[in-house]
């Protein structure tokens, strides 16, 4: 590498957290792909999956549990973090997922596969010029015919009122020795100070005033990820798609599903503006620009073919779909950008009312009393719209639950653990969805009580907090869980 050290710039001298990131998982990939009307990568059968910069690999780790038929592989040029990566992976008893000590440029000399998934989550803006070549040209030899890559980056316009602020913080690490907690809170306290002078910036855009005050209450791990590293850069998302010509990749849409409904995030003179004749062809740039979008989540491909509708309809149809959180938590009013919606009741809670027994295609929900008059056409676009607000994932096929719930409890069995041990984790994983499925601290809590034959309430009362109020919501929380929170656990086949 031509950067001076080892780190090209990126911070080292602190663990990246161990997070998921469900754009990350195949299915998710595969139904965004097909939403956008493109012929994706069958993920119901053997694949291969490269995570480009997997830091302590956690979500490569939980995706290869819950797709025991995928192979996986990740990246890191971080030793700590490649060793965490391989702990999880022995402690979980994996043996579909390969974590390498590599940089990207080592990569291009690796023996690796030729690959049908490629992701990158918070890489693109925070390496050099020079390694985002690297990951192209590795893109370019690696990717398959009718592959996926999922790319996520801090864009503009979103961030030009915004951006100094992270130059501020800059200028204010003046020890850059001192431990990564302590320079973020040199950081921080610089640019509070430059804002209690009277500073006209500050003045004039309160937005960054109030990110500044939200930056104090995250991690100092994830700010000095997200904030401190020497490269640090702002796309356009046509600038993206360019950078990614070489490697012969077409955009196919948003990874996240929401971010592809206009008739949400939209209103309608704006949604006239992009169907206008006229409109420019770049108009994911529009939208950005009309939503003011700071970080966008994309998919490109490689020769995906496009879909016809009544093929995108067969995808949905040949599928099971699944209840991911609460029942009692998936409201059928909702904001967006685009205004207030209130979702269909006849159909959106029968939908969601049927799946509180277990995952079911669109035939076997057909099937139940309360949707047998609803055309299979309104189920399948109320099942995407679910999907979407994130109350419902698509599901794998059920014939091969058994063998990969073999495979996800030990996953969990060792996540449990390491939360246990207070090292709390972000999500368990799904047999049934081959994904993650998040679980805050408490519930984590909850369901290791569970597990041991204790009840959610009695160890809330063990847990509670000397605050009456905060007591009667940790209770509120364990009864909530204990009467629908173990059902839902159960139908994703998590326990």
């Amino acid at each position: 590498m031509s950067d001076d050290t080892w780190t090209g710039g990126y911070v080292v001298d602190v663990e990246y957290t161990h997070g998921f990131y469900p754009e990350l998982a195949p299915l998710n990939l595969a139904m965004a792909a097909s939403l956008a009307g493109r012929r994706a990568v069958d993920v119901d059968q053997t694949y291969t999956y490269l995570e480009l910069g997997c830091g302590n690999g956690y979500s490569t780790a939980l995706l290869a549990a819950a797709n025991p038929h995928g192979q996986f592989w990740g990246n890191d040029f971080n030793p700590t973090h490649i060793l965490n990566a391989r702990a999880t992976a022995q402690a979980a008893g994996l043996d579909n997922v390969t974590f390498l000590e590599a940089s990207f440029e080592d990569l291009l000399t690796s023996e690796l596969p030729e690959f049908d998934v490629i992701t990158l989550h918070g890489i693109w803006s925070w390496v050099s010029a020079e390694n985002r070549h690297y990951i192209v040209e590795l893109i370019r030899r690696r990717l398959k015919s009718g592959g996926l890559v999922y790319v996520s980056y801090n864009c503009l316009p979103g961030w030009s009122r915004i951006a100094p602020l992270r130059r501020l913080m800059k200028l204010g690490v003046t020890n850059a020795s001192a431990p990564a907690p302590a320079r973020v809170e040199q950081a921080l306290s610089y640019a509070r100070a430059i804002r209690e002078a009277g500073s006209g910036f500050f003045a004039s855009t309160p937005e960054t005033s109030a990110l500044l005050d939200q930056l104090a209450k995250e991690s100092p791990t994830y700010l000095a990820h997200e904030y401190l590293h020497e490269q640090w850069w702002l796309f356009y998302q046509d600038e993206v798609a360019d950078a990614l010509g070489p490697a012969r990749l077409a955009y196919v849409g948003p990874a996240r599903l929401m971010d592809g409904f206009d008739q949400f995030n939209l209103k309608p003179p704006q949604r006239a503006l992009l169907a206008a004749p006229d409109a420019p062809a770049a108009t994911e740039v529009v939208r950005d620009f009309l939503l003011d979008r700071r970080f966008r989540r994309d998919i490109y491909g490689r020769g995906c073919p496009a879909l016809a509708p009544a093929e995108v309809s067969a995808w949905m149809n040949g599928r099971r779909f699944a209840l991911a959180r609460l029942r009692s938590l998936c409201p059928l009013k909702f904001q967006r950008p685009g205004g207030e919606f209130n979702l269909t009741p006849q159909v959106f809670d029968a939908v969601l009312d049927g799946l509180v027994a277990g995952p079911s295609t669109i035939d076997q929900l057909r099937a139940l009393p309360a949707l047998k008059a609803i055309e299979a056409r309104h189920i399948e676009q109320s099942l995407g719209v679910l999907c979407a607000l994130a109350y419902v994932q698509p599901a794998l096929p059920a014939q091969g639950d058994a063998a990969r719930k073999v495979v996800t409890d030990r996953f969990n069995a060792a996540a449990l653990q390491s939360a246990a041990a207070g090292r709390p984790v972000a999500a368990l994983a799904s047999p049934v969805t081959g994904t993650g499925i998040p679980l805050p601290g408490p519930e984590q809590a909850f369901l290791a009580a569970v597990l041991r034959g204790q009840a959610p309430e009695a160890l809330a009362e063990a847990m509670a907090p000397d605050s009456e109020e905060q007591r009667n919501a940790l209770r509120a929380r364990a009864q909530t869980f204990a009467r629908e929170g173990i059902g839902v656990l159960m139908a994703l086949q998590v326990i």
